[in-house]
């Protein structure tokens, strides 16, 4: 699955375990377009905590920007994208595993 995407970075609210707690990173694509697959999904999660920095990711993510995603989704993401109207969570994005490359589609330059 390829799909050009725009990043928004927020949270998913939070988690209390004990008398702690915490704040859940949620990283939210938004599809702009479907490049290659069958997604009918209007936006995504995936879970790019242990993903910054690798070969197949850049070093930082920028909310606003936009990137395009490439996926290998496992059966039950692929189900999930291929319905309109699925609104992932924190238990239901996508893995860092099922992440094949991520890259900006216009590059900002460095200063």
């Amino acid at each position: 699955m390829v799909a050009h995407a725009r990043l928004h970075i927020n949270a998913y609210p939070c988690a209390i375990v004990g008398e702690t707690f915490y704040r859940l990173s949620r990283n939210t694509f938004d599809v702009i377009r479907t490049i290659k697959g069958n997604v009918r999904v209007r936006s995504f999660d995936l879970d790019l905590a242990r993903t910054a920095g690798t070969s197949v990711t850049p070093v930082k993510y920028v909310s606003g920007a936009d990137y395009v995603v490439l996926l290998a989704p496992s059966r039950q993401s692929l189900e999930r994208l291929r319905e309109r109207t699925f609104v992932f969570s924190w238990a239901t994005q996508l893995s860092w595993g099922e992440i094949v490359a991520i890259a900006e589609v216009a590059p900002r330059r460095l200063k």
